[in-house]
């Protein structure tokens, strides 16, 4: 069994996106990812890529080659990305 606890579509209707509650799909639909096998096995595969690449964590970004980890404010990405834009890269 792959599924999550019980527990978990209640706590995923609670969460927030810049203090806004995000939208949520149903319970039959969220309970029906949660153990659709072919999904999951997607899941599994995008995750053994990821790890090729030396992803172990999420959020994880790749620019211009290089791996940056967590999250990053729209500043940071400005900051990575502007002088390559610049740069012609």
């Amino acid at each position: 069994q792959h599924g999550a606890p019980a527990c978990l579509a209640c706590h995923a209707e609670g969460l927030t996106v810049d203090g806004r509650v995000a939208p949520m799909m149903s319970h039959a639909r969220f309970e029906s990812c949660l153990q659709d096998q072919a999904l999951l096995e997607q899941v599994a595969a995008v995750a053994e890529a990821g790890k090729s690449f030396g992803v172990d964590s999420t959020p994880t970004f790749f620019v211009n080659g290089e791996m940056r980890k967590g999250a990053l404010s729209l500043e940071q990405f400005s900051e990575i990305i502007d002088p390559l834009v610049a740069e012609g890269n």
